[in-house]
């Protein structure tokens, strides 16, 4: 159930990372949202690490996780594109 829950949070945070970091993405929406999920996924594994917490259902901590990673994600994601640009 854990990862299902990543997932959705992805889905969510991608979402919610497009919209706190406004201007042109590269990939449009579509590729922002994936970029969330992946970024939700590594929030998650980050934050389980750290000892901030892990999947339990559907929480604010860990919706945190997911939209923090999904926005780590995303800003990484920009600066490689733009470098090879």
């Amino acid at each position: 159930m854990g990862i299902l829950l990543w997932l959705l949070f992805g889905l969510i945070a991608g979402a919610i990372a497009k919209f706190l970091m406004p201007g042109k993405a590269p990939g449009g929406i579509i590729m922002t949202i994936v970029l969330g999920i992946v970024g939700a996924v590594v929030g998650g594994f980050v934050g389980t690490l750290l000892g901030f917490g892990e999947v339990s259902g559907f929480n604010l901590g860990s919706m945190a996780l997911a939209v923090g990673g999904g926005i780590l994600v995303l800003l990484i994601f920009g600066l490689v594109t733009k470098a090879r640009a």
